[in-house]
């Protein structure tokens, strides 16, 4: 059982209520004990297009993704697999990559902390997740799991990530 947070009644009512159950259940010596907790904390977030026309996205910020604020080109990266990473070469340094979320389809899974961490390895300053379904909605997942991922990373929904695509294929063609 984890810390209790200063001003948390809602954690210290839990614990109690935790510690009660379990010595209920007839466990020994059950106590408390800090214990690091990594939380993640909602922050306001949006994704600005000033070229060719000025427009703004919604966007979520990905969970354990850095705070922040970047501007930079947008390079679409695709799936942020080696070979299209590869394929983008040093133009990967300094941007902000347009990543589409892994679709069910039988490809190979990659977990989006792995993915995050290989793009963070080439130099990108932050990553757009496009959510892989037209649901109109941007799309949520993990930047990471043990510690927040170095670069802000957010949630774009699918027909936003198509028209950042598309406004980033014309730049660099």
């Amino acid at each position: 059982i984890g810390p209790r947070p200063p001003g948390s009644k809602a954690m210290c009512h839990a614990q109690d209520f935790l510690k009660e159950v379990l010595c209920n259940l007839g466990a020994g010596n059950v106590h408390t004990e800090p214990v690091p907790v990594f939380a993640w904390r909602q922050a306001p977030s949006h994704v600005e297009l000033l070229s060719p026309r000025r427009r703004c996205f919604e966007s979520f910020q990905h969970v354990h993704s850095a705070p922040g604020k970047v501007s930079a080109s947008v390079l679409d990266a695709g799936s942020a697999d080696d070979e299209e990473l590869d394929r983008l070469g040093r133009h990967v340094q300094g941007a902000i990559l347009l990543i589409h979320e892994h679709q069910v389809s039988g490809t190979k899974y990659v977990p989006p902390p792995q993915r995050i961490q290989k793009v963070v390895e080439r130099g990108a300053v932050a990553a757009i997740i496009r959510n892989a379904y037209q649901i109109g909605c941007p799309a949520i997942d993990l930047a990471g799991i043990s510690e927040d991922a170095p670069i802000p990373v957010v949630g774009i929904s699918y027909e936003d990530g198509q028209e950042l695509a598309s406004s980033a294929r014309r730049r660099h063609c």
